[in-house]
């Protein structure tokens, strides 16, 4: 490892990178202070000063044992990356297992340790960590990009993050043709290093700022909820859900949405039986079901007094179907004794295929047309044009 040298300059420009991500981490944790409940700004916030403190231990070579110097510095840079993927992903609903953090954790920390305690001036120790930071943030890209997601500030968040992740393979691809010439890849001040640190300082900002706008367009997606929910069943009120179904048929996919329309039979006589506050409650527990059930992306909403409806993306009828079936067959197992002791409910189900250009109206309207005849059969059924369920 080549230690820093006292050039005010080359101090100035290693710092620089720290820095920047530094001022991103205390914003995201002024957030966090202010939005407990977004765990995920924590992650973020923490992994800019755990990355600084790596650097730091790099800059001033201290520990000034090689091989120490090489596991605390490099522990702490690819643990920030571990941590700024896991909150990146965990704003998605998505994490890595806890054995694939310990195991990127133990092979960087070891494998840098010992190839730095064997050699103290090797740089494939430097390949090695650099490596690994880029496929942990492109493994976390690729995770994100698998979601589909249809805005356009995730769009952006994992454009940045994947070019972010792939610096790390050129980055890498040179330093290692360098130190093949028998240049020194990570030599202090020269126009390489420069470059590195500036480029580093440059996408981290980036990064940062990508993640920065995705938070805020979360708090106005978040508020935009609050206005369209339904308060009683904590889904989609009908005009929220419509809003939300009309712009995810803009973004029609080649694989297809389905509309699924259900209403909770006899619904009256639950009321008349056991009261309007049964009535409430079994209302919400049919909306946590409907929540519970879907999939990240697709559309949940209340659209009438007990008729419910959902647009699932990317899926043809059979899956739609097989959706309904599972909602069916979920509620029926569902039980209501802590609402109404020995109290059963079922509902019925209309599914409709979504065609490229259609409104939520027509579609809604199709999906009504096949609840109407699965009520007409007997009510507690599943249908859709050319398939039926008893």
């Amino acid at each position: 490892m080549t230690p820093l040298n006292d050039s005010s300059g080359a101090v100035t420009i290693a710092l620089l990178a720290p820095a920047v991500l530094s001022v991103f981490g205390l914003f995201f944790c002024w957030a966090w202070f202010l939005d407990r409940q977004r765990t995920y700004l924590r992650l973020i916030g923490i992994a800019p000063f755990v990355f600084s403190i790596g650097v730091l231990i790099r800059i001033f070579d201290e520990p000034a044992n090689p091989a120490l110097n090489a596991v605390l510095s490099d522990t702490a840079i690819i643990g920030s990356v571990l941590l700024l993927a896991q909150g990146i992903l965990k704003r998605s609903q998505l994490a890595f297992p806890m054995r694939f953090c310990v195991g990127v954790l133990a092979v960087v920390t070891g494998g840098c340790g010992a190839l730095v305690y064997f050699d103290p001036q090797t740089a494939a120790e430097i390949y090695l960590r650099s490596a690994s930071c880029g496929f942990v943030l492109l493994v976390a890209a690729c995770r994100l990009w698998l979601l589909r997601t249809h805005r356009s500030v995730d769009t952006v968040l994992n454009w940045v993050l994947t070019i972010f992740a792939l610096q790390f393979v050129p980055r890498t691809a040179i330093m290692v043709e360098l130190a093949k010439s028998g240049e020194d890849p990570y030599s202090v001040g020269t126009l390489l290093w420069v470059v590195m640190h500036l480029v580093m300082a440059l996408l981290g900002a980036a990064l940062t700022g990508a993640i920065w706008a995705a938070y805020l367009g979360d708090v106005v997606a978040g508020l935009r909820r609050e206005r369209d929910a339904d308060m009683l069943t904590g889904v989609l009120n009908r005009g929220g859900f419509e809003a939300l179904a009309a712009q995810e048929l803009r973004a029609f996919s080649s694989r297809g949405h389905v509309m699924i329309v259900c209403d909770i039979d006899h619904f009256k006589a639950v009321n008349d039986k056991f009261g309007h506050a049964a009535g409430d409650a079994v209302l919400r527990r049919f909306g946590v079901l409907l929540n519970a059930s879907v999939r990240l992306g697709d559309v949940v909403g209340r659209v009438g007094g007990e008729e419910f409806a959902i647009l699932a993306r990317d899926v043809d009828l059979a899956g739609g179907f097989a959706l309904a079936e599972r909602l069916r067959t979920a509620l029926i197992e569902e039980s209501l004794d802590d609402i109404a002791p020995q109290a059963r409910v079922t509902a019925s189900f209309g599914v409709a295929a979504v065609a490229a250009g259609a409104s939520v109206a027509s579609v809604l309207g199709e999906a009504d047309r096949q609840l109407y005849l699965a009520k007409r059969a007997g009510r507690n059924r599943t249908f859709a044009d050319q398939l039926s369920m008893m």
